[in-house]
């Protein structure tokens, strides 16, 4: 037998064999769903999920945008923003590159900061929007 033959039949008896504890009376514990999958992009050979959580954080990454309650316009605008991150990395990755140097990281974080009118600001706003997207997880769940 072929290995692709190989397999489709072990994926055969798994699926069956999963659909036949799921058909008997037997009680499953379900597992508590902590996320919500928004997008998922692929490139062929890997693949990145994009989450609702990873919307939120990137929400309080953008000083103006507001925490509590966002507008389905700024949550639109953050997931096109992470979509068209996640497809730069995925294609940086075929490319040779050496890592980022210890300057360019602290840069980069110096930067983002500046968004920020100080950095105790910006770490408050991190702090809400995990706490913002707790009660989200705990009252969808």
């Amino acid at each position: 037998m072929t290995s692709s033959i190989k397999k489709l039949l072990f994926f055969s008896l798994v699926t069956a064999i999963f659909c036949g504890i799921a058909g008997t009376n037997t009680t499953i514990n379900a597992q508590e769903i902590v996320d919500k999958t928004v997008a998922v992009l692929s490139d062929g050979t890997r693949t990145e999920l994009i989450t609702y959580s990873d919307i939120v954080w990137q929400l309080a990454l953008q000083p103006r945008t507001p925490l509590d309650k966002p507008r389905s316009e700024d949550l639109n605008q953050a997931l096109q923003l992470l979509i068209n991150q996640r497809l730069f990395a995925l294609e940086a990755e075929r490319l040779p590159r050496s890592a980022p140097s210890e300057k360019e990281i602290a840069d980069k974080i110096t930067a983002t900061l500046s968004y920020f009118p100080s950095p105790a600001v910006f770490e408050e706003r991190l702090k809400r929007s995990a706490l913002n997207l707790s009660r989200t997880i705990i009252s969808n769940g």
